[in-house]
Formats: C-alpha cells, structure tokens, sequence
C-alpha cells in the first residue's frame, strides 16, 4: 500500500530540478538601483545564500518531514561540483531527508555560486554563474528518476530555474507522460523561448514573481500587480486554456489566476530583514499545501475583512512571510511549528482542514481520510478551481 493510502498526502513523491548552489550576498548602503558602469561600495553580509532549487526543496522536505515513515519523498536532480560547496550542500540536503541519488558530483565543473546584492528597503537581486555544475545538466540526468519510479506513483514535478531549459522542459514532458502535477517558474531572460518550446502546454501551474510575470505578458514592470497578472494569465492560457498562474508581488500579496478569474491575497505584515529567497518559500509552501491535500481556490468568505487561512496559497504565504525573517536565503528556523507558533501570535483565522495539518508538531500531515485512488485527483481536476 502506498504512502498517500497511509496517511492521506495527495502525493507521494516531489520530483524536482533547479539550481543546486551557494552564494555570498551585500547590502548596498543606499537605494539607487545599480548603473551599468558603476562602482559602489558594500557591506559584505554574513547570510548563507542557496539557490532556488535547494531551497524550494528545503522547505519541503523540512515541512513534511521527509524522511519519516509514510512521508512523501522529496528527489532533488541536479549537479553540483566536487569541491567544498557542493559536498557541504549535498550534507544539508540529505540532513532535511532528501534523496541524493540524483544529484550528480561533476568533477570537472565548480558548485552554482551567486553573488546576492540588496538595497535598504530590502529589495534587491542576484548575479548566478551560468557555467557551473547546474549548467551543465542534461536530458539525459532528469530521466533518471522516472526510470525509477513506477506508474502507480503519484509525483509533483517541478522544474526550475539555474538549471538549462532544455533539460526542465525533458523533466516537464516526463511529468506529463506520468500524470504528473507539472509545476515550473522561469526567469524573465527565458519568457520567449520557454513559450517557443510549448513549455506552457506541458505546465498546471506557473509560478511567477511580478517582474517575470511582466516579462511573459510583454508589458512594462511598473504596472499594477493585478493587472501584470491579468495580462500574464492570457498570455499562458492563450497556450494552455486549464493552467493556473500564481504570481507574488512582494508586500503587495499573491495574484491567482485561472479561467479569466484572479483571487488576490494580501501580504501578512512583517518587518522583513531580507527578502532574498521569499519567492522560493513561497512556492514552497503552495507545493506542500498541495500535497497536504488543501485546495488551490479561497472556498470560505473572509470574516472582518480577513481570509481564513484554507489553501494552498495561504500556507504559502505563511512561509514566505517567515521566509523574511531571517538575513539567510533559507531561514533555519522555520518548521512545522514555526508556521503553527505564526498562526497563534497572529491570531490568524483557519479552517478546519487548514488546522489539521498542524496536528503533529513535527510535520505537517493531513488528517487519515478515506482516499480512493479511483477518486478524480488528476492535475486537470486539482487546477481547476475556477
């Protein structure tokens, strides 16, 4: 009997590629945004940067508790160099649970490093090296768990960026060929290609931050949100009728999108110390909600104006609101009881689902529920919520 039978996960594997790196970030001491030719001096910050792979996966396998009986697996692929970071990375990651197997020491090429700047109001970006371990990815590496796995497996594939297109697209079309719940985010350098390659058709659920959003839909970054959002969901539904986009904007909240509709959730207030990584959280969150079973769409009306915490979305706003807590890309404190502790200070309203995931402290776990797999739990019917 499978893992989902035992105790009610939607699924029972999380099969993902994205950058697998470390990084080194500064604070710039004032807000003008960096000139083409300009030299300015930084304060060399003492945070652990990761890329966006590890840490989306981080949070996952933290959350769900990974390497604990019944607990869904959690399968990073990628390469990494065989130096100091990439063996250091590949003990953390194996210390949250996570199945290394497919996570390839390259001898030949160094560990994806990163160089993360931020401005005093905490936004800010990053520079990544494109000839890295990442970078050299294949076809051939992403394949290698699905020879693996079998039919009956119920897998959440996610394809991400620092990694080559072609080899995310592979993973995407793998999915698909599964049934997978296909999931990918792109950086907004790759928008064209990505949809010259039919990426949105092999896609259930995009996941952007508002400047790629802009960059998908072909508008100028300084739009309103909703409306960056509304011009993106035609754009990927113009390719993929049934995909649904979820786009972050910051402090400013979440767009979901589907089928002509947007749901928009505002930001829970914080007082970030860094925003470097939050996105990631997020998506983080939305990922082990859906395993958890939550559903994607807002079902019970706000009471005084506040949402009651029910979906995926909410958890993962929960997680990137804890995400900026903490100088780190990763914050080392967040776990299943770091969420409930949120929950309680901010007196925060949920539903009765949303509740039970937090039953024990130790992961989040939904309650053990009748769960046929004759039920209609395909991707199609999980997206469509609208």
């Amino acid at each position: 009997m499978s893992a989902t039978a035992l105790t009610g996960y939607r699924y029972d594997s999380l099969i993902a590629a994205g950058g697998v790196g470390a990084g080194i970030a500064f604070q710039l001491l004032t807000g003008e945004t960096l000139g083409r030719n300009e030299s300015r001096p930084a304060v060399l910050l003492s945070a652990r940067d990761y890329c966006k792979g590890h840490v989306v996966l981080h949070y996952v396998a933290t959350l769900l508790r990974t390497a604990m009986p019944g607990a869904p697996k959690v399968v990073p692929i990628g390469r990494v160099g065989d130096d100091r970071d990439g063996h250091r990375l590949l003990e953390e990651m194996r210390a949250t649970g996570m199945s290394t197997e497919y996570v390839i020491v390259d001898p030949d090429l160094p560990t994806l490093y990163s160089v993360s700047y931020q401005y005093p109001d905490s936004s800010g970006g990053n520079l990544t090296a494109c000839n890295s371990a990442s970078g050299a990815l294949t076809t051939t590496d992403v394949a290698r768990p699905f020879e693996a796995s079998t039919a009956q497996e119920r897998a959440v594939v996610v394809a991400l960026p620092e990694v080559p297109l072609d080899a995310r697209l592979r993973l995407l079309q793998h999915g698909r060929e599964r049934a997978a719940l296909t999931v990918a985010s792109i950086v907004p350098e790759e928008a064209e290609a990505f949809e010259a390659a039919g990426g949105w058709e092999l896609v259930d659920i995009a996941a952007l931050n508002v400047d790629e959003a802009a960059a998908v839909a072909r508008v100028p970054g300084d739009l309103d949100g909703g409306e960056i959002a509304r011009r993106c969901a035609a754009t990927v539904s113009s390719r993929h009728p049934d995909i649904v986009l979820i786009v972050t904007d910051g402090r400013r909240g979440n767009y979901l999108c589907a089928k002509g509709e947007i749901e928009h959730t505002p930001a829970l207030a914080m007082t970030p110390v860094s925003t470097a990584g939050a996105g990631d959280a997020f998506l983080a969150g939305v990922i082990v909600g859906l395993i958890c079973g939550l559903p994607l769409q807002r079902r019970v009306p706000a009471k005084d104006g506040s949402p009651v915490l029910s979906t995926a979305v909410d958890l993962g706003a929960l997680l990137g609101s804890l995400s900026i807590a903490s100088p780190h890309t990763i914050n080392p404190e967040v776990d299943a009881a770091a969420v409930a502790a949120l929950i309680a200070a901010r007196g925060l309203q949920v539903t009765a689902q949303f509740e039970s995931l937090f039953t024990s402290r130790d992961r989040l776990m939904p309650a053990l529920l009748p769960m046929s797999r004759s039920q209609d739990e395909s991707p199609a019917s999980i997206c469509a919520t609208f």
